[in-house]
């Protein structure tokens, strides 16, 4: 935020409004550059990191306190109805109150994924939690996370995680075997 304004309460204001940074009149141009530079590169690396490591919430990705507010619901959201296989864009957007065009572009601002690729991604980050924690079968883990199709689910989780669901849970169970050993 660029503002006038230099007053401590001003400033409490635009932070605690969303602005990442609140800069005084007159601003150092070299300041301002590297503190674009700087958020931008952080935010760059949290998407990485997501993109890399689903064990990161995605609540990591925002910062403003409308934006965090936006996210908390959309997870409840997502949770909630994480078995429904009609939560799609479509049942989001009415869900949530939310126009197409404004879901999208949040989305893709936040995470920087579509909204399709985000659901997606949730989706396969509570597979994946499923099979470490509990033992059943693939097709069970698939109807709990709102998937029916067994050649789709495991099509999307070989390109997410470089395996096939049944390749990670013989993994998992000879890892738990190996420990069991020790």
């Amino acid at each position: 935020m660029l503002t006038a304004k230099n007053a401590l309460q001003a400033r409490k204001d635009g932070i605690g409004g969303g602005a990442d940074h609140y800069f005084s009149k007159p601003v150092s141009m070299k300041l301002l550059q590297l503190t674009i530079h700087n958020l931008f590169e952080h935010r760059q690396k949290i998407k990485e990191r997501y993109s890399r490591d689903y064990t990161v919430e995605v609540r990591e990705l925002v910062h403003s306190t409308k934006d965090k507010e936006f996210m908390n619901s959309l997870l409840a959201l997502m949770k909630l109805q994480l078995e429904n296989t009609d939560l799609n864009v479509d049942y989001i957007c009415q869900q949530i109150g939310m126009s197409k065009t404004k879901l999208y572009k949040k989305i893709r601002e936040i995470s920087g994924q579509t909204i399709n690729e985000f659901v997606r991604a949730f989706r396969l980050k509570k597979a994946m939690e499923i099979m470490t924690h509990e033992d059943i079968t693939v097709t069970e883990v698939m109807y709990r996370i709102g998937i029916q199709s067994h050649s789709y689910f495991t099509t999307i989780f070989k390109k997410e995680f470089g395996k096939t669901p049944s390749h990670f849970m013989q993994e998992m169970e000879a890892n738990r075997k190996a420990n069991e050993r020790k």
